[in-house]
């Protein structure tokens, strides 16, 4: 998917993957840490660093809780703040 000009896209996992639910939060893990990346990092985060967290984070995970894969992927400018 190509993005346009200003858009910024975050989805959950690559398109052969399943997105995994983190039960004892009752979120998906994608939605889980993208709250908890935002909370940690505060309005100082661009989307790369927001963007490795979760891939990090929801890639192990998705391994501990149910022995698959879970890549998130992103579309954007990285440098740009989530939130500013």
């Amino acid at each position: 998917v190509m993005a346009k000009t200003n858009t910024t896209i975050y989805s959950s996992a690559k398109e052969n993957q399943l997105s995994t639910w983190y039960p004892e939060e009752k979120h998906s893990l994608f939605t889980y840490y993208f709250l908890r990346g935002i909370n940690k990092f505060g309005k100082n985060v661009t989307n790369k660093e927001l963007f490795d967290y979760l891939e990090k984070e929801v890639l192990f995970m998705s391994g501990k809780l149910h022995s698959r894969e879970q890549n998130p992927t992103f579309t954007g400018d990285e440098n740009e703040y989530l939130v500013k």
